[in-house]
């Protein structure tokens, strides 16, 4: 008998929030309508809080992250509705309704994107130098180091047991210098038109005349004092700022 008070009990439950999330939805639809009828972002802007509520409810509906990014999107806010596109892409992979949104969506910031003219900033004499953490530097350093003894040692033909010693500590050396410098590459999604620099600060040279389009996704290579170090679309490794970019979790 208890048993099944407490299946009617979890049953109606159910019912109740399944019954409130479809009256949220066809509010949030009814907003979007209203809004294209009157040519008013306010009912928008609340369809998009009704969606973003939901999102925080229920993190695994991908359908609540393809509205928003509809909503993002009638809002002209490219970089939300990539956000949100993805995150959607993420939880549903294989839905072709999401992977054509997604084409038809990012195929302008594309156009915009390629479109950016590329400076020459004098970074790019030793771009792998300046772009490693300070342990990789020391470990090229000490690499460089051991490499010029092992010559020295090899050419006077005098302790070649040691230089091959030498030379293996380097090798092991130089790996750490790279391995210390692989990170998890964790997407990320520009918000906002941003400005990549060859280095984590302001003061160095702008690596593209004009700024990256919102909504262009990235990859994260490492994070540092504020900043990004990123992978864009074509390959170039940039710096950017954290506040202009989202990861997609």
């Amino acid at each position: 008998m208890k048993k099944l008070i407490l299946s009617a009990i979890l049953i109606l439950l159910f019912a109740t929030n399944y019954g409130n999330y479809m009256e949220k939805l066809e509010l949030a639809e009814e907003k979007i309508e209203i809004a294209e009828e009157q040519n008013d972002l306010s009912y928008l802007y609340e369809a998009f809080e009704i969606y973003l509520s939901l999102s925080k409810q229920m993190p695994d509906n991908s359908y609540l992250y393809y509205n928003l990014s509809v909503v993002s999107k009638l809002l002209q806010n490219d970089g939300n509705a990539v956000f949100y596109l993805r995150k959607a892409l993420q939880l549903e992979p294989n839905s072709q309704k999401y992977q054509e949104a997604y084409e038809q969506l990012s195929a302008p910031i594309a156009s915009k994107y390629n479109s950016v003219e590329k400076n020459k900033p004098l970074h790019y004499i030793f771009p792998i130098f300046f772009n490693i953490s300070i342990l990789g530097k020391v470990a090229l350093g000490v690499f460089s180091l051991l490499i010029a003894l092992v010559l020295v040692l090899f050419l006077k033909k005098k302790k070649k047991f040691y230089s091959l010693i030498f030379f293996a500590f380097a090798l092991l050396m130089f790996l750490y210098a790279i391995v210390g410098n692989l990170t998890k590459k964790q997407e990320a999604v520009l918000l906002l038109d941003s400005y990549a620099y060859s280095g984590n600060s302001s003061f160095f040279e702008e690596i593209y005349s004009q700024p990256l389009p919102a909504g262009s996704v990235v990859k994260i290579l490492k994070e540092q004092k504020g900043w990004f170090y990123v992978k864009l679309p074509d390959g170039e490794k940039v710096w950017l700022k954290i506040g202009g970019l989202r990861v997609v979790e």
